[in-house]
């Protein structure tokens, strides 16, 4: 237990590297400037508590993609693949963790997005219950959870055939930013069976909801079937495979 645990923290450790840093410096100017705007400018948004919207919303999105394909994908590009595996855990446990450290993390942007709402909102003299504040907190910390695990599943199972970090990369911005942006202009314009299937992709529907803060308990079941699948794909590629 304490070997997972340092496994863990090491991991998290690994994560505050330079490109977390300029990240957090983006985030934390595109955040005024989506909180300015939308007063200003008397802008909607779909999660009136949600502190992050728009421009800083799609900056996390960026970001957890780069996460996720990054997370054992720079073990096989770096060349640190056989180090870091061969170890008292197996493959699958060290993954494992990783996934967990990482699905820990990403979820704590959630609940941040949440107190900077609150504390705008408080700022301008709006109040709310406390069972509303902990409703919407629940359901955006869901969403980051679920939104990250999709994203993370593909990263590994990419990573599992590729040993590419790039490659990994490249998939997950193609199918969670390029594919959903055909998306949104197919299933507003299109009529035809081309609108239903692209609607019920899994990354239309991930990339969608995170978009909009909210995933029915449809979307949450569909999306975590879809993770564990190819997750469990993944993993078992991995461990088949001789490591570079």
């Amino acid at each position: 237990m304490t070997g997972m645990f340092s496994i863990s923290r090491m991991e998290i450790k690994k994560i505050f590297d330079t490109s977390t840093c300029v990240f957090l410096i983006i985030l934390f100017i595109a955040t005024i400037i989506d909180n300015v705007l939308y007063y200003q400018m008397n802008l909607s948004k779909s999660v009136e508590l949600s502190g992050n919207i728009g421009i800083s919303l799609f900056i996390i999105q960026i970001y957890f993609i780069y996460l996720g394909s990054n997370m054992i994908g720079s073990e096989f590009s770096f060349g640190t693949s056989k180090m870091v595996f061969s170890s008292m855990f197996s493959r699958s446990q060290i993954i494992h963790i990783k996934s967990v450290s990482f699905l820990f993390y990403t979820s704590l942007y959630g609940i941040f997005n949440i107190l900077i709402g609150l504390t705008v909102q408080l700022i301008i003299g709006k109040h709310f219950s406390s069972m509303e504040i902990l409703s919407t907190l629940f359901s955006v910390w869901i969403v980051y959870i679920v939104y990250f695990a999709s994203i993370l599943s593909v990263g590994i199972f990419t990573i599992s055939i590729t040993f590419n970090r790039v490659y990994s990369l490249i998939t997950g911005y193609v199918l969670y930013i390029f594919l959903y942006n055909i998306g949104i202009q197919i299933v507003e314009r299109d009529e035809s069976w081309m609108k239903t299937i692209m609607e019920n992709t899994p990354f239309y529907i991930a990339s969608d909801g995170f978009s909009t803060l909210y995933y029915n308990i449809n979307d949450i079941i569909y999306l975590s079937f879809f993770s564990v699948v190819i997750y469990i794909i993944g993993l078992y590629i991995i461990k088949k495979r001789d490591l570079k």
